[in-house]
């Protein structure tokens, strides 16, 4: 006996110590679904019946060989579908060959009784157990089936009635029952049974067990009988059972469900039982970016930039900004972010996708060679430049005597006492241009005259006297002020590419009116000038500037003006009219330019 209390004591150890081992390592995360933390054990009766089968017993008549039988169990839970216990039991069977109806059998009149004291450990397996605890460890009753296997020690020493009076024939073999009969055996219990839940801690059952015992000695009747068939006895038993100090942890991440947070999702300790999957100390259900280790003043997501913006609604995650852009900056805080600012260090307007125009005249800073003085765009933002020198309109007057064969023709030009030879042609430019002048006309000029004889120059208060022959005709042919107008225009609008004779089709509509001054002052000659600035080397200027003179020469000839009127020459950067020192110099002495000859 001593033997076998020590050998049940090694297997619940074992089995006791595994369940330790399992469940109660803290802050463990088990991912084995056997891995659950249980505290204290449950503590039961069992009460019933027991009977034998064997070479005493009759099938048709087994509850007369039922008796009573009882005892107690201690069980542990690994998890609540399964579990050990451990059983002691005790009661009493027996058997009759009387209670068997063949003649056989009441003439050997075999009988016994023993009385049995079994110690069994099996394990049980409940497949529906979960069903008792619901969300956040709600407990619920419900009727369970389970299923057990064990191993257990059975003493019982039987006490036989062999008739031997009236079985001398088999003596022989009853001294051989006599001398094997043994009263300590090992046997296999298996069996089924309900369970059904009175409260969280006290549970009734009812069970059916079989137990094989590894011998046919149980009745103390083998060879004198029938060898060949083995014995067996069974329980049929209620169950009480009542659950100490019972926790549970229904999501089996090492937390009991009283001290769990999240009873029904496997969590971590420093978390209270929850999940924190990126381990940022803020659970995943109220976490904003589970899966990325966060801040908590952002909702558990995180902000690389440390901007204060997480990087979910970060815009520019990577650089640090402001909440109001979404997190990008806005260095010159011009309220235009940097990525879409054409100018992100100089505080701009939208209108220049955040560039300055500090003249405010409609061309951004970066843009405007003039970016202090107003322009136009024509002048790239700057000023328009002085008008050239006026082109001096022409007029010849020359006047022939119809009613005589010899020309009189007296021309006076009054400045300062000086007279010009009646032969001489003035040139100039007069009030109007009457077809035909009468001897008492009298014209005030309102330009500069120029005399063709000699160099005297008169100035612009000359008055012109004549007197002409009645019947003289004066031929004009005169440049207009409006005219002038368009040479003026042309002057900075014609623009070629950059380093380049090529002319812009920008440039196509001055081009176009300059040719239709032409062609309508018929009576004049033209020089192209092409000048630059001084930017690059004096010859190169030089060719660009001739290039470019001839490239304007070109496209007049093409719109009808005949060449023999045209000259195109290039002066490079030595005729400069503004400082080469400054962008708008240098703009203003880049030019194409119209003298009439």
């Amino acid at each position: 006996m001593k033997s076998l209390i020590t050998l049940l004591t090694v297997l619940f150890s074992v089995s006791f110590m595994q369940a330790q081992i399992s469940t109660s390592t803290p802050g463990r995360t088990n991912l084995n679904s056997n891995n659950v933390k249980h505290n204290g054990l449950e503590v039961g009766l069992l009460g019933g019946t027991m009977f034998y089968t064997g070479d005493t017993h009759c099938e048709k008549f087994f509850l007369k060989q039922t008796n009573f039988g009882g005892g107690a169990f201690l069980r542990y839970h690994f998890t609540d579908k399964l579990s050990t216990r451990l059983n002691l039991i005790a009661g009493q069977i027996k058997g009759d060959d009387r209670n068997y109806p063949n003649d056989a059998h009441l003439a050997r009149s075999f009988s016994f009784t023993n009385n049995i004291f079994d110690v069994n450990a099996v394990l049980e397996w409940e497949p529906l157990a979960g069903k008792r605890y619901g969300a956040a460890n709600a407990f619920k009753r419900i009727l369970s089936p389970y299923l057990n296997l064990g191993i257990g020690f059975v003493s019982g020493k039987p006490t036989v009635n062999y008739n031997e009076a009236n079985n001398i024939a088999i003596s022989n073999l009853i001294a051989l029952d006599k001398a094997n009969t043994k009263s300590t055996f090992i046997s296999v219990p298996f069996g089924a049974g309900l369970r059904y839940d009175l409260s969280r801690r006290l549970t009734i059952g009812l069970e059916g067990i079989m137990r094989a015992p590894f011998t046919d000695y149980l009745d103390g009747i083998s060879q004198s009988a029938s060898p060949e068939k083995r014995d067996w006895y069974y329980t049929g038993m209620l169950n009480l059972g009542y659950k100490f100090n019972y926790s549970r942890d229904g999501d089996k991440d090492g937390i009991e469900d009283s001290a769990d947070a999240c009873p029904d999702v496997m969590g971590i300790p420093s978390a209270k039982g929850c999940p924190d999957r990126d381990g940022d100390g803020i659970i995943d259900d109220k976490d904003l970016c589970p899966s990325e280790a966060g801040i908590a003043s952002l909702g558990g997501c995180p902000d690389r930039d440390r901007d204060g913006v997480a990087d979910k609604d970060d815009a520019c995650p990577d650089t640090a900004g402001e909440v109001a852009y979404n997190g990008c900056p806005d260095r010159d805080g011009d309220g235009i972010i940097d990525g879409k600012d054409d100018c992100p260090d100089n505080k701009g307007t939208i209108a220049f996708n955040g560039c300055p125009d500090s003249d405010g005249d409609g061309i951004a800073d970066k843009y405007d060679s003039c970016p202090n003085e107003r322009g136009s765009k024509a002048d790239k933002g700057c000023p328009p430049p002085p008008p050239p020198a006026p082109v001096v309109e022409q007029t010849s007057v020359t006047s022939t005597s119809s009613t005589s064969s010899s020309t009189t023709q007296k021309t006076v030009v009054t400045n300062d006492g000086l007279e010009i030879s009646p032969d001489a042609v003035v040139v100039g430019t007069f009030v109007d241009n009457a077809s035909v002048v009468k001897a008492t006309d009298i014209y005030e000029n309102s330009g500069r005259v120029v005399v063709s004889q000699g160099t005297s120059e008169i100035p612009s208060n000359a008055v012109y006297k004549g007197d002409i022959n009645s019947g003289s005709s004066v031929t004009s042919t005169s440049i207009s002020s409006e005219d002038t107008a368009v040479f003026d225009e042309a002057l900075y609008g014609i623009e070629f590419e950059t380093g380049s004779a090529v002319i812009k089709s920008s440039s196509y509509g001055i081009l176009n009116r300059v040719s239709s001054v032409m062609s309508r002052r018929s009576g004049f000659s033209f020089e192209i000038s092409g000048h630059t600035d001084n930017v690059g080397g004096e010859d190169a200027n030089l060719r660009l500037s001739q290039a470019r003179a001839q490239s304007v020469y070109a496209y007049l000839v093409k719109k009808g003006i005949a060449g023999s009127r045209l000259t195109a020459r290039g002066y490079g950067s030595t005729n400069p009219v503004a400082d080469n020192g400054s962008a708008a110099g240098r703009s203003k002495n880049r030019r194409v330019q119209f003298n009439v000859n």
